[in-house]
């Protein structure tokens, strides 16, 4: 299965619809956050919630062109204190468009922004699967400058902690080497729980990371 997650706010077009069906993408998964314009930009800063809606209007003509199930497409609804009561309608609007909906608790390091809805799943949990973190090892953020981030948590989305560059190496080689490879090694060190080569990683930091030592150190 591959999964595909963008804002898709993304100079796209009937023919490029057509290819991303052709491509065999198991999900596209399509981060809107608000209903509207003004409730969109409000965390997608200067982003077009138009051309959001009509890309997806694309892919999903070219689906029904090409008589394809897939990819499916789901709106990813990140839910902060200013939006998690736009959930319903945002839902409602989903179906219209034929879209599955998906909404996670967003992280934000100011405290201002959360919601405080406790029943709105956290989307840090998502990425705890046993001993390690899934995001290493099943999905790689690229950005548009083509630096590779380990995710979209906390602050993966700095260039300075960049696992690698697409525009330099091919994304395999950044895969299977360097920070990649160091930040997988964090979950098995669980002694000292620390990277020991001489790069920092960013997922010392994290609170994926943080819940795994807490979690160990507990066990022992």
């Amino acid at each position: 299965m591959t999964l595909l997650s963008t804002n898709f706010n993304v100079p796209f077009d009937k023919h490029k619809a057509e290819e991303l069906v052709k491509s065999g993408l198991s999900i596209l998964g399509v981060s809107i956050d608000g209903i509207d314009s003004e409730t969109y930009r409000s965390y997608r800063v200067n982003g077009s919630f138009e051309k959001v809606l009509f890309n997806i209007s694309l892919v999903q003509a070219a689906k029904k062109k090409l008589s394809s199930a897939s990819p499916r497409v789901v709106w990813s609804f990140l839910a902060f204190k200013h939006n998690q009561h736009l959930i319903g309608k945002a839902k409602q609007m989903a179906k219209q468009l034929d879209m599955e909906f998906q909404v996670t608790r967003g992280i934000s390091h100011n405290k201002q922004w959360l919601t405080d809805d406790i029943h709105i799943h956290p989307v840090d949990d998502v990425a705890i699967r046993g001993p390690v973190c899934r995001q290493l090892y099943t999905m790689a953020v690229v950005n548009a400058d083509l630096g590779v981030s380990p995710c979209c948590f906390h602050d993966a989305y700095d260039s300075n902690h960049d696992f690698g560059d697409v525009n330099k190496n091919e994304f395999k080689s950044v895969w299977n080497a360097g920070k990649y490879r160091n930040a997988r090694k964090l979950f098995k060190n669980h002694k000292n729980g620390r990277n020991k080569s001489n790069h920092k990683i960013v997922c010392e930091n994290c609170v994926v990371y943080l819940k795994h030592m807490e979690n160990i150190n507990g066990a022992e």
